[in-house]
């Protein structure tokens, strides 16, 4: 996007500013990749005024001092430096929520929502995340790998969307590859009852039902 940014400068004639060259690159990277999160986010947050008092489950109440928000109605002031952080976080939060999310990339509003939950997450130490006795490389170069997300959230999200249409998994005795098995009587046509990715994505585009139907680990709504 830097080169993308200098060749535009070029072709319009005018001098090439180094100094903001990497600032300008980041923010065409943020509006090419996240115009969609960012319409969605600014919708959830336009409904909290409509919602009898009660938040929407996009976190809206505190803001972490590392990022700023896109709500029409709230002002922030912040310099280059906190702008190119929070634009560089969000690019970074929503790449790496994408990149694990295997078939749940067809539900981009639910990737939303996820990146949406991770900016606004308290920081913890691996510690609370992997247990006491958790051994976490902390060199700057040294890799670490962890299914913690994937097991813990894109996984049990992708199950509720299979457990709607498929049954089971077998194996073809031909390739031995995966076949899904679709429930009985499912073979013909779907039950219209039956959720598929666009009504997921409805809801996840309607922060009044989203309210009403999401359900928290202690039960409440």
């Amino acid at each position: 996007h830097c080169a993308t940014v200098a060749d535009r400068a070029v072709q319009e004639k005018a001098a090439v500013d180094e100094t903001g060259l990497l600032a300008e690159a980041l923010g065409d990277l943020h509006a090419e990749l996240l115009e969609g999160f960012t319409a969605w986010r600014s919708k959830f947050y336009r409904c909290k005024a409509t919602m009898g008092g009660r938040e929407p489950p996009a976190p809206a109440t505190e803001f972490r001092s590392a990022r700023a928000t896109d709500v029409p109605d709230l002002e922030v002031s912040r310099g280059p430096v906190e702008e190119s952080r929070r634009l560089l976080t969000e690019v970074a939060v929503y790449l790496l929520v994408w990149g694990e999310a295997g078939n749940v990339r067809f539900m981009p509003e639910v990737l939303y929502f996820l990146t949406e939950l991770l900016l606004a997450s308290e920081s913890v130490s691996p510690e609370e995340l992997y247990g006491a006795d958790a051994v976490v490389p902390t060199g700057p170069c040294t890799p670490y790998h962890s299914n913690l997300f994937l097991s813990k959230v894109i996984r049990p999200i992708y199950n509720v969307i299979f457990d709607e249409w498929y049954d089971r998994i077998d194996l073809d005795p031909k390739d031995g590859r995966d076949v899904k098995k679709l429930r009985e009587g499912f073979d013909t046509y779907l039950p219209p009852d039956v959720a598929n990715y666009d009504d997921w994505n409805e809801l996840f585009c309607d922060p009044e039902r989203l309210a009403q139907g999401i359900i928290l680990h202690d039960g409440t709504c």
